[in-house]
């Protein structure tokens, strides 16, 4: 719950209030009957960090909390409907949050950019140094066309966020494996963020013994 917070910037000054010997994870809480009302017990009962901790619960951990009782890779669902004539980045950074899809899916959701269209854009992305990719039900076959695209597109790219997608490797691990090493060892390339996928689990050690 600490990571949550962190990762979610409005509530990070909620952080300290989960700090423990032993972390509280989201899992223990699933099917523990833990309410809004329990969390609201962490803050004093006037002020601004009640307020905060009331957001945390409904925006962040009670979607989670739900999830849980549902199929882990449900079908897709698509982005936020930003169209693929947008334009792409700002500045150093690329942000595709939310706007692409998987090239499995494209027929269902046109106005997005499908992951096999990327190394079409004709944008001058050479300056790019942040390359977020993140929410966007990304699959392991949606891998090859993220490396090809960081590698003709992105030369000055250090940073890319794939966090909040749907990379696996459990059935077929070198659809995913493969293209994700060969971005790690890209020369500009210093950090991967995969996390809130299901390919940065213990499941999947061997790969990351492979990194090592």
């Amino acid at each position: 719950l600490e990571a949550l917070c962190v990762a979610h910037p409005e509530f990070a000054e909620l952080a300290p209030l989960f700090k423990a010997t032993t972390p509280l994870q989201v899992r223990t809480l699933v099917g523990g009957n833990i309410s809004e009302e329990d969390f609201l017990e962490l803050v004093p009962r006037h002020g601004v960090q009640r307020l905060l901790m009331k957001l945390f619960y409904r925006k962040v951990l009670e979607p989670i909390l739900l999830s849980y009782d549902k199929d882990p890779f449900p079908e897709p669902l698509f982005g936020s409907g930003q169209t693929a004539d947008q334009p792409l980045s700002s500045g150093e950074t690329l942000n595709l949050k939310e706007r692409l899809v998987s090239k499995r899916w494209k027929t269902f959701q046109p106005h997005n950019i499908s992951t096999d269209a990327l190394v079409e854009r004709s944008e001058d992305l050479t300056k790019i140094r942040l390359a977020m990719f993140a929410r966007n039900n990304l699959i392991d076959e949606d891998m090859e066309d993220i490396f090809r695209f960081v590698q003709s597109k992105l030369p000055s790219c250090e940073i890319v966020d794939l966090s909040w997608n749907r990379f696996h490797g459990i059935d077929h691990p070198a659809v995913v494996d493969e293209p994700l090493v060969r971005l790690l060892q890209l020369p500009s390339i210093k950090y991967v963020d995969i996390t809130y996928n299901a390919i940065a689990s213990v499941d999947r050690i061997a790969l990351f013994q492979h990194l090592a």
